[in-house]
């Protein structure tokens, strides 16, 4: 009798412990300040949102940060769960599951150094332009569809102090992700020396993917798309959005819109 209620116990452990592990996600993001950091914990306003649209179905949420191709690589190869925050393409449908709500829509827009004599209405104004790109973002395939030259590099950083440097003509970036990265990155004289076009370049929504290697990942979205309605419904979604600040290294150039007003 003690050896059956012995091995229903350990049965018992065993079950609550492959629960456990099932009610965890294991995300794969990278660095997209202010919406995903590594390095500032005043940086994860996204990550915050997506652990609490996890919570109200009782499922935790891990993080591991790669570089944003091999986050994608490693949830398309099933190494991890789901990743954010990506737009929608057709070829990433056929490896992923993806959320029907976007966790966000942002404005992308060409940065470009001010004492360059910048403007554009049409591709066309592009043309013969040095641009450059990051490794995975879709933005730039639209640059590449109208047949325009890209360079790239592997992360968005570099980027940036391409175009400081001025070994690049212009960039195309998120607008907030843009401006965020150049206080982060230089110092106040230097940060001014930067700005962005006021045409928007494309608007775009974001969303959630979880590998189509994952049992159940498709519940897993709907459990994503179901929490966000929730948060969007009573509030709490814009109450975490609105919590975007600065970096400890930020100084006050952007502080006033006058100075990344573009034109």
């Amino acid at each position: 009798m003690k050896l059956r209620i012995l091995v229903l116990i350990a049965f018992l452990i065993m079950l609550t412990g492959a629960l456990s592990a099932e009610e965890t996600l294991d995300l794969a993001i990278g660095n997209w300040e202010p919406f995903t950091s590594d390095r500032f914990e005043n940086s994860r306003v996204l990550e915050q949102l997506v652990r609490e649209i996890f919570a109200l179905s009782g499922v935790g949420v891990t993080y591991s940060y790669y570089p944003w191709m091999r986050s994608h690589e490693q949830v398309k190869s099933g190494q991890n769960d789901g990743t954010f925050p990506w737009i929608w393409t057709e070829e990433r449908s056929k490896d992923f599951y993806v959320s029907e709500e976007p966790i966000m829509t942002e404005e992308t827009v060409i940065y470009y150094r001010r004492d360059f004599d910048f403007d554009w209405e049409t591709f066309e104004d592009l043309k013969g332009l040095r641009i450059g790109g990051t490794i995975g973002y879709a933005t730039t395939e639209i640059l590449e569809d109208y047949g325009l030259p890209i360079e790239f590099v592997q992360n968005e950083e570099l980027n940036y102090r391409k175009l400081l440097a001025g070994r690049i003509d212009i960039l195309p970036g998120s607008k907030l992700v843009g401006q965020y990265m150049v206080r982060m990155l230089f110092d106040q004289s230097h940060a001014a020396l930067l700005t962005y076009h006021p045409r928007p370049l494309i608007e775009e929504n974001f969303y959630f993917m979880v590998s189509k290697h994952i049992p159940d990942g498709q519940e897993i979205v709907s459990q994503f798309d179901k929490g966000l309605k929730i948060l969007r419904e009573n509030g709490r979604y814009e109450e975490i959005m609105s919590r975007i600040v600065s970096p400890d290294k930020s100084r006050s150039t952007f502080e006033d819109q006058d100075i990344l007003s573009g034109h």
